[in-house]
């Protein structure tokens, strides 16, 4: 059975995708029914929940070295259930307050959601005595159904059964779903009994405090590391968010239409699952480095085909394009989608994991900004096999810096450190359940 802080964070890793979807699919509908959207919204409400997840994941991470995980996460949970109530409820009146109300509540949502990242993340890692990588992997994986699951909304809601239902609230409904997992989250955090603070797993060494502060004088490594795992989650959210963002764009490329296909939107995005699934899988035999290394070629090349099929053919070869854009989404999804998440809370110890897993995370949603507003001109002033052609460079240049900048060791291996020298084992140094510690990190090469 899964460990309750395996589930919370699973549930949490739904919410994250499902409101960073959402928009997507509610805003075709409110266009489709009478509601269109202003020429400034199309940019705002994607730049907005970028900038609040950046925000959030940045200092709610801090937050949670400082003020501990649980208080972190009731926070954030507020901010999230407030952004996507208030999405849902408070939008009314001309096109362009709908849009600006909308906008405002997206932030608040960005802000909630992005510091789940890091609080899910270390909640998972700290849930046993030693780091487990592929539990933090598992409880990634509801990402994926997480991004799906609006479309499946958005298909359910464009049925003729519900074609008397108005515009105005087949919208609502679709932003509004996203409070629902952070309520359940938020609810389970206040009724659970916090542990105390001299509870220790069974089998562990005692740990002696170390401030954040001192421990990052103490290894400046980290600091290193963090181009690691800051840098390429930056390059792979430029890359998956430019994608994922504009995937109804792309396939209406494709097909040469104007009209939104939820069979085909959900088609590409289950190719995220198996996917995530073979990424996971390999965590343990292969490690998170090995797969952001791999993973980057293999978008790469996937790419770098896709671009070719346009080259040959702007309008032609629609289901030669539509199956390599669905590999290109499984090649998203395999390899660094997982190991860019695991990577902090694995490599990064105890006081200083939110921190430095906010800080990575908020280099990628930095990214996803840059993927959100870049390609729209990039499309109309160059075509959308050039879009693909710097997808593929981002993607080289990415597993390069993985190989450079990311130590080949994880947590998981038993160094035999600290505690098995006799020492006492501190906060900087994950532990290892028999006893040892565990070699958080390797210098970069």
């Amino acid at each position: 059975m899964p460990s309750r802080e395996t589930v919370v964070a699973s549930v949490n890793n739904l919410s994250i995708q499902y409101n960073f979807a959402a928009a997507s699919v509610a805003i075709q509908i409110m266009n489709d029914g009478g509601y269109p959207e202003p020429a400034w919204a199309k940019m705002a409400l994607l730049g907005t929940v970028f900038a609040g997840a950046v925000c959030g994941m940045v200092f709610l991470g801090l937050l949670g070295d400082i003020i501990g995980r649980r208080a972190g996460m009731l926070l954030t949970l507020s901010l999230t259930l407030v952004g996507s109530l208030g999405a849902a409820v408070l939008p009314w009146g001309s096109a362009s307050t709908i849009y600006a109300v909308l906008s405002g509540c997206r932030f608040i949502l960005g802000i909630g959601v992005g510091g789940m990242y890091p609080l899910s993340a270390a909640k998972v890692a700290e849930s046993d005595a030693e780091v487990d990588a592929t539990k933090i992997g598992w409880s990634f994986f509801f990402q994926a159904p997480g991004s799906m699951l609006p479309y499946v909304v958005g298909w359910i809601l464009s049925a003729k059964a519900f074609d008397a239902v108005p515009t105005s609230l087949k919208f609502r409904v679709v932003l509004g779903l996203g409070c629902i997992p952070a309520g359940v989250v938020f609810l389970n955090e206040l009724m659970t009994k916090p542990p105390a603070p001299s509870a220790a797993v069974e089998g562990a060494p005692k740990r002696k405090s170390k401030s954040m502060r001192q421990t990052i004088r103490d290894h400046p490594e980290y600091l290193t590391q963090l181009i690691g795992t800051g840098g390429t989650w930056f390059l792979y959210d430029i890359s998956y968010y430019g994608t994922a963002i504009f995937q109804p764009q792309i396939l209406q490329s494709i097909f040469e239409t104007d009209t939104l296909s939820y069979w085909q939107n959900l088609t590409v995005s289950s190719m995220s699952l198996p996917g995530t699934i073979i990424a996971i899988l390999l965590l343990k035999p292969k490690g998170s480095r090995w797969l952001n290394i791999y993973g980057f070629w293999l978008i790469a090349v996937s790419f770098g085909c896709l671009a070719i099929c346009f080259h040959v053919s702007e309008t032609g070869l629609k289901w030669p394009k539509f199956i390599i854009f669905c590999v290109c989404t499984f090649a998203l999804s395999c390899g660094p989608n997982v190991g860019t998440y695991v990577l902090p809370a694995t490599l990064y110890p105890f006081a200083v994991r939110t921190t430095f897993h906010g800080l990575s995370a908020g280099s990628g949603k930095m990214g996803a900004v840059i993927g959100t507003f870049i390609y729209t001109p990039i499309q109309n002033g160059a075509g959308i096999a050039t879009v693909l052609w710097v997808q593929t460079a981002i993607s080289i240049v990415a597993a390069i810096l993985s190989i450079k900048y990311i130590g080949k060791e994880t947590c998981e291996t038993d160094s035999g450190s600290a505690a098995s020298n006799g020492e006492l084992a501190d906060e900087s140094t994950p532990l290892n359940p028999k006893g040892g510690a565990n070699n958080a990190i390797q210098a970069p090469r």
